[in-house]
């Protein structure tokens, strides 16, 4: 019996060092793990999703077989406006009130004990997390009963965690305005992003309902939604983080194709926290303005440096059905290029968004200007002599014609040319056929290179 024990024992230490590298929430509302957490879905529902996946359909919420299985029927997570809600984040559902080797909530690294590096907060090497580059974790929410009707457009951020991942147990605050479900249910996703390490990218769905105990206080979710986008020296720049308060906002979609952020820098990476435009708990601005901008808008572009590899914005595509009736999520990679009707503020933006001014005015080449003749003056004169107005005729005549630029041949080219009939009476010895031929053909086949000024 002993030996069974010790057998059971290093069983769950092979499986637990083998997946404790990442993080989720843990749910029986959850998609993708089935009945008592089996995970009939190969792999596991705490891995990274890619990254360098090409189409949203791979990686959406975990990609079609997570979305294919759904939680038991009945088991949904309560949304109460106004009041938060609690989840369990570990690296394992064994460290979770669902597993069979729960961790005492508070205790240290209990959300997955002996791993800071699945935190993914500073060095993987200490015993400890540097609570300073928490990336922050999220919830949105879709008002469909489908996933399959889940899209980037109905799917709204309503509640930030900026102190995640810190700890097993969780909690979100759910905005007071929050609206009802139009069916019985809604879909929803917890979404974080790996701060240092690896670039990983996190997704995970489940059932929810809201239910509002103030029916007067319920305002409707304002769509369009926008992007978010990085808030340059936000330290000192509160504008910027006020801005992004006053609309809906998607989640943060980066390191797959398609995604909505730019790649700033590794010391950027984006998150759910002010640097990227993100105030800590209930996100009121769902109710605001509803701008519905994305990337490469004016207004963006003047809050985003770019210091490292630049990526490709997302177009949000609205979701079209096929003929089988499943929903097909489609969407399309755009350049982002503004132009406006005056040059001097005209900026260009290149596929890797370089943006780089107009080339100066002295490239242009000028347009020949016409010179105006003087006319003839003579009849608004009346006082003037016949001598006088023949004198005013002959200059204006003069002045109308054209002048004709006398073909001169300048002294170094006569000196060429001397040379040229000295070096053929020494006979001087011509350049071979196979030279003539090589130089010839290097001419006509080597395309000629456009100058682009970057100043």
């Amino acid at each position: 019996m002993r030996g069974l024990i010790m057998f059971e024992l290093l069983a769950l230490m092979m499986v637990l060092e083998k997946v404790q590298g990442h993080m989720t929430i843990w749910s029986k509302s959850m998609y993708g793990v089935g009945k008592d957490f089996k995970f009939v879905v190969p792999g596991q529902p705490c891995d990274p999703i890619g990254p360098d996946l090409k189409t949203r359909d791979e990686w959406w919420f975990r990609g079609p077989a997570y979305r294919a299985l759904p939680p038991p029927e009945g088991e949904v997570t309560e949304l109460i406006a106004g009041k938060s809600v609690t989840f369990e984040i570990s690296c394992h559902v064994a460290w979770t009130s669902f597993g069979w080797s729960t961790t005492k909530p508070g205790s240290h690294l209990d959300a997955c004990p002996g791993n800071p590096g699945a935190y993914h907060a500073g060095d993987p090497l200490k015993d400890s997390i540097d609570e300073s580059l928490l990336s922050g974790c999220a919830l949105a929410i879709a008002d469909v009963d489908d996933i399959e009707k889940v899209t980037p457009d109905n799917l709204v951020i309503f509640s930030v965690q900026s102190q995640c991942i810190k700890q097993k147990i969780t909690s979100f605050e759910v905005p007071a305005a929050m609206p009802p479900c139009k069916g019985k249910k809604c879909i929803c996703g917890w979404f974080w992003l790996a701060n240092t390490g690896t670039v990983n990218f996190y997704m995970t769905a489940f059932d929810c309902a809201v239910t509002n105990p103030s029916p007067t206080s319920i305002r409707p979710i304002q769509f369009p939604l926008s992007d978010p986008y990085m808030c340059e020296n936000y330290l000192h720049n509160q504008t910027c983080i006020q801005v992004q308060q006053k609309y809906a906002k998607r989640p943060i979609y980066a390191y797959n194709e398609p995604q909505n952020v730019k790649w700033v820098s590794n010391e950027d990476r984006a998150g759910y926290h002010e640097k990227w435009g993100w105030v800590d708990g209930a996100q009121e601005g769902i109710f605001g303005e509803g701008k519905g901008e994305g990337m490469g808008d004016s207004e963006r572009g003047r809050g985003v440096a770019i210091k490292g590899d630049a990526r490709t914005a997302m177009s949000m595509a609205a979701t079209t059905m096929a003929a089988t009736g499943k929903a097909t999520i489609t969407s399309t990679s755009t350049k982002v290029e503004k132009t406006t009707p005056k040059p001097a503020a005209t900026r260009a933006t290149t596929t890797i968004q370089v943006q780089h001014r107009n080339a100066p005015s002295a490239h242009r080449t000028p347009e020949p200007q016409r010179v105006k003749c003087k006319k003839n003056k003579s009849k608004h004169v009346a006082t003037v002599s016949k001598l006088k107005l023949m004198m005013m005729m002959t200059t204006d005549s003069a002045r109308a014609k054209p002048r004709t630029k006398p073909k001169s041949k300048s002294k170094h080219h006569n000196h060429t040319k001397q040379n040229h009939h000295r070096h053929t009476k020494q006979g001087k010895p011509k350049r071979s056929s196979k030279t003539q031929g090589r130089r010839q053909s290097s001419k006509t086949g080597r395309p000629k290179l456009r100058m682009t000024s970057f100043l």
